[in-house]
């Protein structure tokens, strides 16, 4: 007989006396929660965050909760003291209950909660110098953020792991890595660690968090940005962390070593440690720091045991330059974010304004946004087809490039004319403290000598269009907020499938071509090529094209997100050809991805693309990925 005691809807019980309806909804249909906490010297780790994610779970899924979570967290550690657990883990479940099997939640029932311990040796672990882990294709449904007890996608890929011989599945999804079956990835490289952002896509990871908090403490740079299984092989540390195994280096993915920066020899199991340290001081010593419910687990007032742990791992862990920049040696750097508060320069270097109307117009979008605005002397002026002559543009430009208080430049519209500003431009950029450029179509020229300076900068709106709501929220997330994003255009033609990674780069087709051949010319070498146009006969673009792949501009190009050409004729008097026949026969011949009609270019709903940031274009899935 069974000497192991279990916690089931209220009552502690010899687990062969514990019974559940046949009829539980868990059972039934897998609607249920659960969280699964560590215990070490015979203390829970991190109940405090495990039931913080319970209760959500919970919520989102519209499940009660049955109890608080003080009742829980002193039933857990009851569970775990009744059954001698000195390493191990309390399991704890939440369902909706039992009822007649109906698919839509019953009026009337009561959850069933219960929980278990096990035994498990945690210190140790004879996977600590290194596992195997298996890709597999993440086949999840869309809410990975709620601790579900529906989990066949992850039992196929575990079962799958174990038959080739692996720890752990690691799945992956559009050509980005998501999450292990149970557990969080990493990949490490140059004293940077990377790691999937928080979203639907995956679980927030318990010992995850705790690692953010320990390298905040110890000054360590971590960032949220999802990598390719291609960055992982190449990383110079990969690693899976877990509720119960902590922090395990992963030495072997697929077919492929990896890891082969190996941790400092000082330091060499502070992986393993670092997940006792980092949640709170109980985690060694075995002293619970706080009650409920103060906190989500804070870790005020480490020792010096948990010290010395967060800074081995800080040495032998947390060590990555960008994951996604892993493959990017021509990455540029960053410039300001224009988060509210920010000093916006516009000026006015190409085509003029239509009147004081547009300018009145930029200066109160530019404000809503929430940024402090100077304009430009000559912003109104007018020369021909200029925004006034060369000197006076170029002095305005040049008086924001110089002043030390703007931390961005909003280009009020394109036309033509800031080509002839280049030389001038040159000279000033390397005294120049990195600043934000904001334009598309004309301004092309100047981003291509921001790039030339190693700086990225905005392909996006001029300030003088109105912003509808797409594009607004484009280049506040691109601008402002400047987090990984995810985008997918829906609209877009696959013209070419496949995935490619690279950094952004092009613009408007006609100023590419115009600046072939001199110092400015755009680099496509391992590069996602961004292009568009207006007005331009379907023969021209041909032309342009044609330039650039005979001036092998396109060489070391690795995929085309190609936007929109906007009034494009395609028929002239000798005959007809599309855009499309144009683009396809571009795809073939540099035989890359490509997609047509991403939104890009002179249309209303418009993406901000950071030109010079390293991106991931999946093709199949009309998919562009920015890590930043």
């Amino acid at each position: 007989m069974s000497l192991r005691t279990c916690w089931l809807n209220g009552s502690f019980m010899a687990e062969e006396h514990a019974h559940v309806s046949i009829f539980d909804r868990g059972l039934l249909f897998g609607d249920g929660v659960y969280e699964v906490a560590a215990v070490f010297n015979g203390r829970l780790l991190d109940a405090d965050r495990h039931l913080v994610r319970l209760a959500r779970s919970q919520r989102e899924i519209g499940i009660p909760a049955p109890y608080d979570g003080a009742t829980l967290e002193a039933m857990m550690q009851e569970v775990a003291t009744r059954n001698a657990i000195t390493e191990g883990l309390v399991y704890l479940q939440v369902t909706r209950g039992a009822a007649e099997r109906d698919f839509s939640f019953p009026a009337e029932v009561h959850p069933t909660a219960f929980a278990y311990a096990r035994a498990k040796k945690l210190s140790d672990d004879p996977n600590a110098s290194g596992v195997k882990v298996h890709p597999v294709p993440d086949i999840r449904w869309q809410r990975c953020d709620i601790k579900s007890t529906a989990m066949l996608a992850q039992v196929m890929a575990k079962q799958a792991a174990r038959e080739s011989g692996a720890f752990e599945a690691i799945m992956h999804e559009n050509g980005l890595v998501t999450e292990g079956g149970s557990s969080n990835m990493w990949i490490v490289r140059d004293g940077v660690a990377y790691t999937r952002p928080t979203s639907r896509d995956i679980l927030a990871g318990i010992t995850r968090d705790v690692i953010f908090d320990v390298a905040d403490e110890v000054g360590v740079k971590v960032v949220r940005r999802a990598f390719t299984l291609e960055q992982a092989y190449a990383a110079d540390e990969c690693l899976l962390t877990s509720a119960t195994s902590f922090v395990l280096p992963v030495t072997q993915i697929g077919p492929h070593q990896v890891g082969g920066r190996r941790p400092r020899a000082d330091h060499e199991s502070s992986p393993r440690r670092v997940s006792r340290a980092g949640g709170a001081t109980y985690r060694l010593s075995g002293e619970r720091p706080h009650q409920w419910p103060a906190g989500a687990g804070g870790h005020d007032g480490i020792g010096p045991v948990e010290q010395e742990a967060a800074h081995g791992v800080a040495c032998s862990m947390l060590s990555a330059d960008a994951a996604a920049a892993a493959h990017a040696p021509h990455a540029l750097r960053e410039v300001p974010v224009l988060g509210p508060g920010a000093h916006v320069a516009m000026v006015s270097p190409s085509g003029p304004l239509n009147g004081p109307h547009e300018l009145e117009r930029a200066v109160a979008t530019a404000e809503s946004l929430g940024w402090t605005v100077s304009v430009g002397t000559h912003a109104l002026a007018r020369t021909g087809y200029f925004a006034g002559d060369d000197a006076q543009r170029g002095d305005d430009l040049l008086t924001a490039m110089r002043d030390p208080r703007v931390d961005g430049i909003w280009c009020i519209r394109g036309g033509y004319g800031a080509a002839r500003l280049l030389p001038r431009v040159q000279q000033a950029l390397p005294d120049m403290s990195p600043k934000a450029l904001i334009g598309y179509s004309d301004i092309t020229a100047l981003h291509a000598a921001w790039q030339r300076a190693g700086l990225i900068s905005y392909h996006g709106p001029t300030a003088r269009s109105p912003l509808s709501g797409f594009s607004r929220a484009s280049l506040v997330e691109v601008v402002q907020q400047r987090t990984p994003v995810l985008w997918r255009a829906t609209d877009a033609s696959v013209v070419r499938g496949g995935t490619a990674s690279g950094r952004l780069a092009g613009g408007n087709l006609a100023l590419v071509a115009s600046l072939c051949g001199t110092p400015w010319a755009c680099d496509f070498r391992e590069a996602i090529v961004v292009l568009e146009d207006i007005n331009e006969a379907t023969y021209r673009i041909d032309r342009m094209l044609t330039q650039l792949r005979l001036a092998g501009a396109f060489d070391g190009c690795r995929g085309l997100a190609i936007g929109h050409f906007t009034d494009c004729p395609a028929t002239i008097e000798d005959g007809r050809r599309t855009v499309v026949a144009l683009i396809e026969e571009l795809a073939a011949a540099l035989q890359v991805p490509t997609l047509l009609g991403v939104p890009i270019g002179h249309i209303e709903e418009q993406w901000t693309v950071p030109l010079g940031a390293w991106a991931t274009l999946d093709a199949d899935a009309r998919m562009l990925q920015l890590y930043r």
